[in-house]
């Protein structure tokens, strides 16, 4: 992955973070292989291919989807070069920074597919991603931000050492010197979405598991409560 070109990409590092033995840079196309690794650590797929080398080509096809919208990337990495978290944001009118990642998905579909299982938690991401647009779309929260928060995850090898709270303070920094003003987010049951709320953001949106009973019945249906989340970014 080339380094993304927002004003932002470097404003961030070792001696602007609450832990001073990580540095935040831009994400590249290197740091993909170690962000698959995380997220299907993070996010494992269920029996029978949990831990497989499919489990780890899903978890890239998914990173992969959050880097197509993506103009804005931090990866934090600790001083022994360890890669300690992620996020990946989209700022209205700016570049995208990873172009390349829509034939990267192309083939990586073809060979997620010749798996009948990898093909249905496939099918089930990007249904999940649909149901998660229309979520966004009722809302209409897209009419008073400037920017989506797309991907945001910490290593849990290195969780409790500060990560979370730099890469979050960096990610405001960079809406801030890129005039946002206010940005929006998804995140559900599978995620630890009570952190938005300690900083402050409001649940704009909500799709509750209770309320489709339709979803037990389908392969790809949805078992997680869904939420959109709108927040202000701090002027200081």
């Amino acid at each position: 992955m080339s380094d993304t070109n927002n004003r932002h990409d470097n404003v961030a590092s070792a001696s602007s973070t609450a832990n001073r033995d990580l540095t935040l840079r831009a994400m590249t196309l290197g740091d993909l292989q170690d962000v698959a690794r995380v997220f299907d650590e993070v996010w494992p797929q269920a029996a029978p291919l949990t831990g497989t080398p499919m489990a780890y080509e899903l978890a890239r096809y998914f990173v992969l989807e959050y880097m197509r919208s993506a103009t804005a990337s931090y990866v934090a990495v600790t001083a022994d070069g360890e890669f300690a978290g992620v996020t990946l944001a989209r700022i209205d009118g700016q570049p995208l920074a990873f172009p390349q990642t829509e034939g990267m998905l192309g083939d990586l579909r073809q060979i997620i597919d010749e798996n009948p299982i990898a093909k249905m938690m496939r099918s089930g991401f990007d249904h999940f991603r649909a149901t998660d647009h229309q979520l966004e779309l009722r809302s209409g929260v897209g009419q008073s931000t400037q920017a989506e928060l797309l991907l945001f995850m910490v290593n849990p090898a290195v969780k409790g050492h500060g990560v979370g709270g730099a890469l979050w303070n960096a990610l405001l920094q960079g809406f801030r010197a890129n005039g946002v003003h206010a940005f929006y987010l998804h995140t559900d049951t599978s995620c630890d979405y009570t952190y938005y709320e300690h900083h402050g953001l409001q649940r704009v949106a909500e799709r509750l598991r209770a309320d489709h009973p339709e979803d037990n019945g389908r392969a790809d249906g949805i078992r997680d409560d869904m939420f959109v989340y709108r927040g202000e970014v701090p002027a200081v």
